[in-house]
């Protein structure tokens, strides 16, 4: 007899319970209102569908109790959703005890993870398993994917989603977290979608040994004194600090760990400075800070995330605010920054200093960001094992990304422009303002001539000699190699 999470498993693939079907169904503006708490757009385009997967939807998704015959389920199926606990049953209704999110798995079959149900207007529980929100997307769509074979670490999985991911794709996985019931959910989660994870209880990196070519995180790292496990580090940003300082230890070679991350900002330290030490010196560090947030905004947004909202009860949200705001005042915290980490340790044989760009990059993520960071590490290996020096970087023939487009700026009537910049359009989005000799160098990249042919043709057009152009260039030149916008061919 198939066991319950099978015959879940089985009835959600007849019903074509996907992410690309729910997108259709309700629309993804509506699904996104429903992530922040407004469901009713996506109600009504669920409701005037009849169908089993408009059901589901509804009751899984949307957290809105549906009859039995709605999902035209047999009774094993039922039964199955009261042993796994995702729903309730009264003989003719079914109530959803948790929230279902569907995923694709790299071989394109689906897979479901499940999360605890949002609590309107409430305080979660302490051990409550918050679902596939924005954070979860962001590490998922940024983080370089595992092979088929490797060995990935998903420190604090949460709902599981990052780990069942990777598991779809053949990789070997072990998940830990310090919330047995996320434990719990997660291995649901992987039954339901057919993949084997190995679950560990524990905080951190404490419940591991080995190495992994793969380690991913999105760690409680809001900087509070609440307690909440899914979102509050404690202890200011040393839970983050604690995670990096450790991280190295279990990076085999070559491998990569990719986390989110919230730090301090203090008055007189440069924010680079403090996550930098965080990690050792011998490993490849690339730190994007996303954005940075006044201590008034972080506070207010966070309360709000926990259900504390001044229209509902003023005094006690303006107290939690200030208990909060004089905390972050007593340690010095003048902002906090919010971004991306990435830590490598160098492959076997790679020679050559550690890498490390620590940087800000504001604005929206565009697309491709796993294959840029992917590309950008390679390139990098590249200029410190191939290409360290000025000569063999003038050897090398350098390819311009896709993306790069040209931008020019012109004063009304100027014949010449006043600036020129290349634009980035995937990865961070960067802008970098060049100089003509480099635009023109840029330009002419297409792997076809060694950079230092370029450079002479450049340097004879506009006149200029042409080992004083290369050592004005070359500095640019590989810095647009580690931001992905020169590749070496």
């Amino acid at each position: 007899m198939p066991l319950p999470a099978d015959r879940l498993a089985a009835a959600w693939r007849d019903a074509d319970l996907t992410p690309d079907a729910v997108a259709r169904l309700i629309g993804d503006r509506a699904l996104s209102l429903a992530a922040s708490g407004n469901r009713v757009p996506a109600l009504r385009a669920a409701r005037a569908e009849d169908s089993a997967l408009a059901a589901w939807v509804r009751l899984l998704v949307l957290g809105d109790p549906v009859r039995r015959d709605e999902i035209d389920a047999t009774d094993d199926v039922v039964a199955a959703l009261r042993d796994l606990a995702i729903a309730d049953d009264d003989g003719t209704n079914l109530r959803p005890l948790v929230t279902l999110t569907p995923l694709t798995r790299a071989d394109g079959r689906p897979g479901w993870v499940l999360s605890d149900r949002a609590v309107p207007g409430g305080e979660p529980a302490a051990d409550h398993v918050i679902g596939v929100g924005p954070a979860t997307r962001t590490l998922d769509a940024f983080a370089v994917p595992p092979e088929a074979g490797e060995r990935v670490l998903d420190v604090g999985t949460g709902s599981g989603y990052l780990a069942v991911r990777a598991a779809g794709r053949g990789a070997r996985v072990v998940a830990t977290d310090i919330n047995p019931r996320a434990l719990h959910l997660t291995s649901i989660g992987a039954a339901l979608s057919g993949v084997q994870l190995d679950l560990r209880r524990g905080s951190l990196l404490e419940p591991v040994n080995g190495l992994f070519d793969r380690i991913v995180s999105n760690p409680p790292f809001v900087i509070s004194g609440t307690a909440l496990a899914y979102r509050d580090g404690g202890d200011g940003d040393g839970l983050l600090a604690q995670l990096l300082r450790g991280i190295g230890d279990h990076l085999a070679a070559g491998g990569i760990a990719q986390l989110l991350g919230n730090w301090e900002h203090h008055a007189g330290e440069d924010w680079r400075e403090r996550v930098g030490s965080w990690v050792r010196e011998d490993l490849d560090l690339w730190v994007v800070q996303r954005d940075v947030v006044d201590p008034a905004s972080y506070v207010d947004t966070w309360l709000r995330d926990e259900g504390s909202h001044p229209g509902a009860d003023l005094d006690a949200f303006e107290r939690a605010a200030g208990r909060w705001l004089e905390a972050l005042a007593a340690n010095g915290v003048t902002g906090i920054g919010v971004g991306h980490v990435t830590v490598r340790r160098r492959g076997d044989g790679e020679t050559g200093p550690a890498w490390r760009r620590l940087e800000d990059a504001v604005g929206p993520v565009r697309y491709g960001l796993a294959e840029h960071v992917a590309q950008v590490l390679d390139s990098v290996t590249s200029l410190r094992e191939g290409l360290a020096d000025d000569a063999a970087l003038l050897a090398a023939r350098l390819v311009r990304a896709g993306d790069v487009t040209e931008v020019r700026h012109h004063m009304p009537g100027s014949a010449d422009p006043q600036i020129i910049e290349l634009t980035q359009g995937g990865g961070y989005g960067r802008t970098v303002r060049v100089t003509t000799a480099l635009a023109a160098i840029v330009g002419a990249s297409d792997g076809e001539l060694p950079l230092g042919t370029l450079v002479d043709a450049v340097a004879a057009l506009l006149e200029v000699d042409a080992g004083e152009l290369a050592a004005e260039v070359l500095p640019e030149i590989r810095g647009l190699i580690e931001a992905g916008m020169l590749v070496p061919a």
